[in-house]
């Protein structure tokens, strides 16, 4: 499976974020916590059916 882009939707803050990927590997950095980098890879897990109740 190949992901090019993909959206999050807070609700809470009424805000969306998306995320352009390019062709082989990405990497996933900020330069400060709090950023999103976290939701983003539980969000992604989520979406292909895994559980991710268990990340705290």
């Amino acid at each position: 499976m190949i992901v090019n882009s993909f959206s999050i939707i807070d609700f809470k803050n009424k805000e969306a974020q998306d995320f352009e990927f390019s062709d082989g590997t990405n990497l996933i950095v900020s330069e400060g916590n709090t950023q999103g980098k976290s939701s983003l890879l539980k969000s992604m897990y989520f979406t292909l059916g895994f559980d991710v109740k268990q990340w705290v």
